[in-house]
């Protein structure tokens, strides 16, 4: 049977009846960084198109965005509703089309228009379908503190915490490596013989980074943009 996690929030959209007509299995959590999350790596925020507009203006898009990629291989936004609608909303199309660019070239993050929540519902099933059947990806975990201190648990759900990092991964790492202190110390090209190249790229990025440049960069990213 599919699952999808879905966020509280999204409790009291349609989109919940249509999946669970679909014969999907819904788990409501709260998810801190989307509002759906089909697989291990797939992670889907949906918008309505006026919402999407507003985020984009007050800067929540970007944000938003960047917590996506820092958690999740593949993230996906849903904007759902007439794209004809825009207009009516904003004059600034350029700004649109300018958010959809840095959106798609330089976040790699996809972003996909559905008419309604049915269709928004279709979606997000053909998504669950495709990495939880076809591509037999791990099927969607929410990684939680270990009640217990058993170390193997906390090792286990350190390295649950990055990007593109299952269950099945995380064990890999510590078999391969046999620390966490190992594990953070190795280079990148140690960790992609484990996890592949995007994701040792993206852990060798979280632990470098310092955190204020992080929180810099965004605000940085954002104005500039709005500049431009």
């Amino acid at each position: 049977m599919l699952r999808i996690y879905v966020d509280y929030r999204e409790k009291n959209s349609s989109v919940y009846e249509f999946l669970r007509k679909s014969g999907v299995k819904v788990f409501f959590e709260n998810l801190e960084t989307c509002d759906y999350l089909v697989s291990d790596r797939v992670c889907v925020e949906r918008k309505t198109v006026r919402d999407f507009v507003k985020s984009l203006f007050d800067g929540r898009l970007f944000d938003q965005a960047s917590r996506m990629v820092t958690k999740f291989e593949k993230p996906v936004i849903i904007v759902e509703g007439e794209i004809s609608k825009i207009k009516e909303i904003t004059e600034k199309i350029s700004a649109i089309y300018g958010a959809l660019v840095k959106l798609a070239v330089e976040m790699n993050v996809t972003v996909l228009w559905t008419r309604s929540s049915e269709d928004t519902a279709t979606v997000l099933y053909l998504l669950a379908k495709h990495e939880q059947e076809v591509l037999k990806r791990v099927k969607a975990v929410i990684p939680k503190k270990p009640r217990t201190v058993d170390v193997r648990s906390w090792q286990l759900f350190i390295l649950q915490s990055f990007p593109g990092i299952g269950p099945k991964l995380a064990e890999k790492l510590l078999e391969k490596f046999g620390s966490l202190d190992r594990v953070f110390s190795a280079s990148a090209t140690e960790l992609a013989r484990i996890v592949g190249y995007e994701k040792a790229q993206k852990i060798i990025q979280i632990l470098k980074t310092p955190y204020s440049k992080v929180e810099e960069a965004k605000k940085e990213d954002i104005l500039k943009f709005f500049k431009s």
